[in-house]
């Protein structure tokens, strides 16, 4: 016995009911028809626009069902979604049996991935304190220069507002 995903978009002008008659006509196939198939989960995912218009349709309804069975059951199973007009596109996926080295060497990965993660936020956030931090707080240097550089400008200020107000006296 094998773990199958069956994926299917039923035409998108089927109305609501006609959708649950397809899928409830496509459940019951599978227990009946093919043998030796339990159907763990049948999930209804949505009306949704299709990426390129599949028999010059351009919306469908996705529903997807996970269930076991035997190898054979599945080409019959393909066979009669090619044949179904409400069906616009279908793909069965067996899933592959993991070891537990496997599943210890997933489960490892995904935390180094979360820590990694995890590391990068850290990073982000002391870099960030470490700029707003620069911002308040000057170099010494820099105030030696602004404080050179003040007594100029005041004093050109004061020359181009005598300039001003000598002009505007003379007009």
């Amino acid at each position: 016995m094998e773990r199958y995903e069956l994926t299917y978009i039923i035409n998108g002008d089927v109305t609501d009911d006609g959708v649950d008659e397809v899928a409830k006509r496509i459940d019951e196939y599978i227990k009946k028809n093919v043998g030796n198939l339990t159907i763990a989960k049948s999930e209804n995912l949505g009306r949704r626009r299709l990426a390129y218009p599949i028999k010059k349709k351009i919306n469908g309804i996705y529903v997807t069902v996970i269930f076991t069975g035997e190898t054979d059951g599945i080409e019959k199973l393909n066979r009669e979604l090619e044949l179904d007009d409400a069906i616009l596109r279908h793909i069965i996926i067996r899933e592959e049996k993991k070891s537990e080295a496997q599943i210890a060497k997933q489960k490892t990965l995904r935390e180094r991935v979360e820590l990694s993660r995890a590391h990068r936020d850290e990073i982000e956030r002391v870099e960030e304190m470490a700029t707003s931090r620069q911002r308040l707080v000057q170099k010494p240097s820099e105030l030696k220069k602004q404080d050179e550089s003040s007594p100029e400008t005041l004093e050109k200020l004061e020359e181009k507002l005598d300039e001003i107000l000598k002009r505007d006296i003379v007009e």
